[in-house]
């Protein structure tokens, strides 16, 4: 009898542990000059279309790749960015597709849109 609650509790782990696995949908890779520098990551997805942008930041620039909704690659570039005085982006807008990103200095007195 305690063999078979055994194997039944055994059972019941294995088949709970497979079913809550995640599958991977998407795997790119960037390749950017500076190694060394600290790197900051944002996703951005656009509700209307399901498009999903990755951004890449490091000191001197800002890495984008767009994705559709079936996570085919739709565009990619890079572009400078922002003076040092600008750290953290704000926040950003998407407006059919563009695509804008909100960056204030540390009093909130200066601000960019890129």
């Amino acid at each position: 009898m305690r063999l078979k609650h055994l194997l039944t509790t055994i059972c019941i782990a294995l088949l709970s542990i497979s079913s809550f696995g995640q599958t991977e949908v998407l795997s790119f890779k960037i390749d950017t000059k500076n190694t060394r520098s600290k790197k900051t990551t944002y996703s951005l997805i656009n509700e209307n279309s399901g498009d999903l942008a990755f951004l890449i930041t490091d000191r001197k620039q800002i890495h984008a790749r767009l994705f559709n909704s079936d996570f085919k690659s739709v565009s990619s570039f890079s572009f400078d960015a922002p003076k040092r005085k600008y750290l953290e982006p704000l926040g950003y807008s998407i407006t059919g597709k563009t695509y804008n990103l909100l960056y204030a200095n540390q009093r909130f007195s200066d601000f960019i849109i890129v």
